[in-house]
């Protein structure tokens, strides 16, 4: 990858995870005055733009880190679809594989912003935007 379209993705990847930061900061406003509003269209942008991926119709955490990771590897170096399942497929020495651990560091990042700390076995369960959701709304209302 040239210089020059490294930096692009470097101040991409920064551009992003700003305006998440951004939009978390309204999640975390919309929690503290406890308003009933639905915070689910909000963490669906919240996610597409820190996976940096166009809105898809899918709110499966698992299916969108796998076409945040094909979008990437794509990019990158053109593999074909095959190439990039079997990264997708491959095991660490942890027993976790690359979408895993994706999922995760986007939980933890929300956490972490909403200055949330999620119990283990709740955040095994958040499979899709809606149980994040749930998730963030529940551990909200302990804090209270």
């Amino acid at each position: 990858m040239g210089e020059n379209k490294m930096m692009k993705k470097i101040d991409d990847i920064v551009k992003n995870k700003n305006e998440a930061e951004k939009l978390l900061k309204t999640v975390r406003e919309i929690l503290k005055r406890n308003e009933t509003g639905d915070i689910e269209p909000l963490m669906k942008k919240i996610i597409l733009c820190r996976l940096m991926i166009e809105d898809d119709e899918t709110d499966d955490l698992k299916k969108l880190a796998i076409l945040s990771i094909k979008q990437q590897d794509r990019e990158n170096g053109k593999l074909s679809d095959s190439v990039i399942l079997s990264k997708i497929e491959k095991y660490d020495c942890h027993q976790t594989n690359l979408v895993a651990q994706k999922k995760t560091l986007l939980i933890m990042f929300i956490e972490k912003e909403l200055e949330l700390c999620f119990e283990d076995e709740d955040a095994v369960g958040i499979n899709t935007i809606h149980d994040l959701c749930q998730i963030i709304w529940k551990y909200q209302e302990k804090q209270v």
